[in-house]
């Protein structure tokens, strides 16, 4: 996921732009079941179970950018990247961040050395009004070692083994971090019914 991105686009403050690959995942056109926490059913991953009670898991799917769905909130923030116009993401950040994303964006015209390509929605894992979603594809960005990153497995970091609660504690902490490139969950949280990619909260 693009961790410093966001965390610029949710405050008032400068960091160098460092990306983080996403495991994101899709849920548009696909059915939800929930897990039991017990045994998986036929149509769920095997790794379902560890996730725990209530949670709805989607398999991989398109989506249109959008707020109907997290993987649709995720697909709207690439589509913005890929369009070369940083502000075009802010609507798809929660609306408390808004204001702060286009304070930071509104002069900028250029992707800001990140890029994405081959980008395909994966898995999602709803719990409650919290989402994590995974992608496949490359993820570049020119001021972060390695430049670029890659998955083409839509079940990572899902296939861990790990409960939501531990996998979104991992999201959040990665997104905030400003760590090196690396493969991540994106956290996606939902506000009055709409989905929106989570910005961890900024430090001064």
């Amino acid at each position: 996921m693009f961790d410093c991105w966001r965390r610029v686009a949710g405050a008032h403050r400068v960091c160098v732009l460092a990306l983080s690959a996403a495991v994101m995942a899709g849920v548009a056109g696909c059915a939800a079941h929930p897990s039991t926490g017990a045994a998986t059913t036929a149509g769920d991953p095997g790794w379902a179970r560890a996730l725990g009670r209530g949670v709805v898991i989607t398999g991989p799917a398109a989506a249109a950018a959008g707020h109907g769905t997290p993987g649709a909130a995720l697909q709207g923030e690439v589509d913005a990247i890929d369009s070369g116009k940083p502000v075009a993401a802010c609507p798809y950040f929660p609306p408390a961040s808004q204001p702060g994303c286009r304070a930071a964006f509104a002069s900028a015209s250029a992707s800001l050395g990140i890029s994405v390509s081959h980008f395909a929605l994966g898995y999602v894992v709803i719990s409650g009004t919290d989402a994590l979603v995974g992608s496949t594809g490359t993820y570049c960005a020119a001021a972060q070692t390695p430049e670029c990153t890659s998955n083409a497995n839509p079940a990572a970091v899902f296939a861990r083994g790990k409960s939501f609660a531990a996998l979104w504690k991992e999201a959040i902490s990665q997104d905030g971090s400003g760590a090196a490139n690396a493969y991540s969950l994106a956290p996606c949280v939902r506000v009055d019914d709409r989905w929106y990619v989570y910005v961890p909260p900024s430090g001064p």
